[in-house]
């Protein structure tokens, strides 16, 4: 359960990360992933962390190092609300606070890639195409 909870964990990072995806799929693609609010919710409910990293910390899911360098993006996210509506792509993606928010995320993908060490793990942070087709 911890690995594949850390890979969909560091898989939704790095799609929060890429303003590049996020523009040419939210909605353009025919995979229903591909918008915000699967990525948000890929982020906060799939992964558990709407109350934060306690739990996923005291499951040993991740270290206080990999908390720490996640506490600004996740805190970024949580506060984060959609200029018009979750399903307006256009108003989302030009929302400088949003684009703010995939920097933060860029960010910790750097911080998190200097204190991995699994490669399998470092792989899915440095992915350059989007994993759901």
């Amino acid at each position: 359960m911890r690995d594949t909870w850390r890979k969909n964990w560091l898989r939704s990072i790095r799609e929060l990360s890429a303003l590049d995806w996020q523009s040419s799929l939210w909605g353009e693609s025919n995979n229903p992933h591909h918008s915000y609010v699967e990525y948000i919710e890929s982020y906060i409910d799939d992964l558990a962390l709407a109350e934060g990293y306690a739990s996923p910390l005291s499951q040993g899911f991740v270290s206080n190092d990999e908390v720490e360098a996640v506490a600004n993006l996740h805190k970024t996210v949580k506060r984060y609300h959609e200029p018009s509506s979750p399903y307006d792509h256009s108003s989302i993606l030009a929302d400088p606070l949003w684009i703010n928010l995939t920097k933060i995320a860029e960010a910790t993908r750097q911080s998190l890639l200097s204190l991995l060490i699994d490669r399998e793990e470092i792989e899915i942070l440095k992915r350059t195409e989007p994993e759901y087709p």
